[in-house]
């Protein structure tokens, strides 16, 4: 049994991946490759985005792309972290399992 505050947490979860410019979001950030931070790892590259260039590839306004940001990131879908003059965002891979988790075990009641 899910306690008050999981619930509330699952909420949260559904609530930010009902909008799909969000689900859009978590694509382009678990696909894409950041052109504007070039002093990363190309491994750690791969697996976040700026808020720029997420604005840039999903056509969407910076405050309108930094609201959904901020929906996924209350919802702990997402981490931010500031590098220099950029904010990178990336998938917040716990959380994903905490929910594939919790669906997995709903869906194997019969």
């Amino acid at each position: 049994m899910q306690n008050q505050e999981t619930r509330k947490e699952l909420c949260r979860v559904f609530k930010a991946l009902s909008d799909p410019h969000r689900v859009e979001i978590l694509e382009k950030l678990y696909t894409g490759k950041c052109q504007c931070i070039d002093n990363y790892p190309s491994e750690q590259q791969k697996s976040q985005q700026c808020v720029k260039s997420l604005s840039s590839l999903l056509n969407i306004s910076f405050p309108t792309i930094s609201h959904h940001l901020k929906e996924l990131r209350d919802a702990g879908l997402i981490k931010t972290e500031k590098q220099g003059r950029h904010i990178t965002c990336h998938i917040n891979y716990e959380k994903i399992k905490q929910v594939i988790l919790f669906l997995t075990r709903i869906s194997n009641k019969s």
